[in-house]
């Protein structure tokens, strides 16, 4: 679970019988982007859809128990991060210690995200703000687990 310095300890508690408003950060890609507590646990959302919910965000959660994950020196890119759900199950719930390549489109998610998230995580990641689909046509190294977490508000893109 992630704590952050610039939320109170009581809004926590509270978000626990009800959702808590944190921040908004529209953006041309996301016009309704948000940040809010519930749970006791940081979650992005867009209009119609819940990008990022820390270790409550199960889909990947259950898939990685599925696979044989390595332990250590793993590559791992991320299209599209979100506030980092993937890298938090991998390290605080799976204890594994791997390196990042994450690429996400809107400015507004990597700007929350370098607010929220990444303080809290220690495996090394890299952010990159580019189109999922451009970044992967030219990019060269080879990485040992790619994860796909790609949407616009609810819909997932063609491209």
């Amino acid at each position: 679970m992630l704590k952050s310095a610039h939320i109170p300890q009581w809004k926590y508690w509270l978000s626990h019988f009800m959702e808590l408003h944190i921040e908004s950060a529209p953006s041309e890609v996301n016009p309704h982007l948000y940040v809010s507590l519930k749970k006791g646990r940081l979650q992005l959302s867009a209009a119609k859809a819940v990008y990022s919910f820390e270790d409550l965000y199960t889909n990947f959660g259950k898939a990685f128990e599925q696979i044989q994950l390595n332990n250590t020196n793993q590559q791992v890119l991320i299209l599209g991060f979100g506030l980092g759900s993937i890298p938090l199950i991998l390290e605080q719930k799976l204890g594994k210690s791997y390196t990042y390549t994450a690429v996400e489109l809107d400015e507004s998610v990597l700007y929350l995200a370098n607010k929220y998230a990444l303080p809290h995580l220690e495996s090394p990641i890299q952010l990159i703000c580019a189109d999922a689909l451009s970044f992967v046509m030219q990019c060269e190294t080879q990485f040992d687990l790619i994860c796909m977490d790609i949407f616009l508000d609810d819909l997932i893109p063609d491209d």
